[in-house]
C-alpha cells in the first residue's frame, strides 16, 4: 500500500505524476525539499499527521543522507526524511516530493524495467541506498554479518530489476581511481566491492547472473572482487568458473589497489580449499581405521 498523509496534493495531481522514486528523482534537485522544513514544524509543534495507521511525530522521524559519510551536509536535497517503527526501530517509509511512500514501493519502478541498469539518476541513488543502507541493515542482516559501508558517489554501480522490482545491486572501483582519499594510490583494476540480493530474491540464480553480468561490463579483462570473499560468494564463482573456464585467469580476490602482491587468483584459491578439504577427508577416514 502507498503511503499517503493528509497533507498531500489532490489526487487527480498525483495521478499524473510518476509513481515511484526511482521514476521521479532523476537529479538531486528533484528532491524539493522547500516543504519539508514546514513539515517538521509542524511535527514540532505536536500536529501529527496519519501515515496510513502510523503517526508521523519528532520521535518517529528522521532525516538521512543518501551518501552516508559522504553526504555534503549544506545539500538538503541530499537528505531524505524516514520513518521508522517504535517498537522495532526499522525503517518503515520515506517522504519524497510531498508524499510517503511505504518500503516495498520505494524500491519499484513505474515501467516494469527488468534485468541490470546502470546507476545514472538520482532515483537510482535512492534506491541503491534503500537496499544497501535500509534493507540489508534492517531487514536482512545476519548474525556476524559485516555490515555494508555508504556507498560513495564516485563509485559505480548497477542494480538488479526483476519486473519493476529491485532485487539487488552490485558496486565497482573503477580501475584508475583513488583508492583513498588522501592517497595517490590508484585501483590497478577494476574491482567489484559490494554485492548484494534481497534474501527474498536468494537461491533463484542471481549469483550467476551478476557474475555473468560482470563479463559483459568487464569483457576479457581482470577484475578483482574485494577481500574477504564470502563462502556463499565463492560458491557462486566455483560454479561459474566451472562452467567458464576462460575466465579463470582473469578473476582476482584483491586488497587495496589490487595490483602486485596485493592479489590472489580466485581459482586458484578454489583450488587449494578443494584440496585441503581432500587432504583432510584422508586423515579423517586414516585415522577411523587405526
Amino acid at each position: 500500500m502507498l503511503f499517503r498523509s493528509t497533507r498531500e496534493a489532490p489526487m487527480e495531481r498525483q495521478t499524473t505524476c510518476l509513481q515511484y522514486p526511482v521514476d521521479a528523482l532523476k537529479v538531486e534537485a528533484d528532491n524539493n525539499t522547500s516543504d519539508l522544513d514546514n513539515y517538521l514544524v509542524e511535527i514540532e509543534r505536536g500536529k501529527k499527521t496519519d501515515v496510513v495507521k502510523v503517526s508521523v511525530c519528532r520521535n518517529n522521524t528522521l532525516q538521512m543522507g543518501i551518501y552516508g559519510q559522504f553526504t555534503d551536509h549544506d545539500s538538503p536535497c541530499q537528505k531524505v526524511l524516514s520513518l521508522f517503527c517504535e517498537n522495532c526501530s526499522k525503517i518503515t517509509a520515506f517522504h519524497i516530493q510531498s508524499q510517503w511512500f511505504g518500503l516495498q514501493h520505494a524500491l519499484k519502478s513505474y515501467d516494469n524495467r527488468d534485468g541490470f541498469h546502470q546507476v545514472t539518476t538520482f532515483g537510482d541513488r535512492f534506491v541503491l541506498w534503500v537496499l544497501n543502507r535500509i534493507m540489508y541493515k534492517y531487514w536482512d542482516t545476519e548474525p556476524g554479518d559485516i555490515p555494508f559501508l555508504s556507498i560513495s558517489p564516485h563509485d559505480e554501480a548497477r542494480l538488479i530489476w526483476n519486473r519493476g522490482n529491485a532485487v539487488g545491486f552490485y558496486t565497482m572501483k573503477t580501475k584508475g581511481t583513488s583508492v583513498h582519499d588522501y592517497t595517490s594510490d590508484t585501483y590497478a583494476l577494476p574491482v567489484i566491492d559490494t554485492i548484494y540480493v534481497q534474501k527474498k530474491y536468494r537461491r533463484q540464480g542471481y549469483g550467476m547472473k551478476i557474475m555473468e553480468d560482470i563479463v559483459k561490463v568487464f569483457p576479457d579483462m581482470d577484475v578483482g572482487f574485494s577481500y574477504p570473499v564470502s563462502s556463499a560468494m565463492l560458491s557462486v564463482q566455483k560454479k561459474f568458473l566451472m562452467l567458464h573456464p576462460e575466465h579463470r585467469d582473469h578473476m582476482w580476490e584483491v586488497t587495496h589497489t589490487g595490483g602486485e602482491g596485493y592479489q590472489q587468483n580466485i581459482w586458484f584459491k578454489l583450488r587449494n580449499i578443494e584440496r585441503k578439504r581432500q587432504l583432510e577427508s584422508l586423515s579423517i577416514s586414516a585415522k577411523a581405521q587405526l
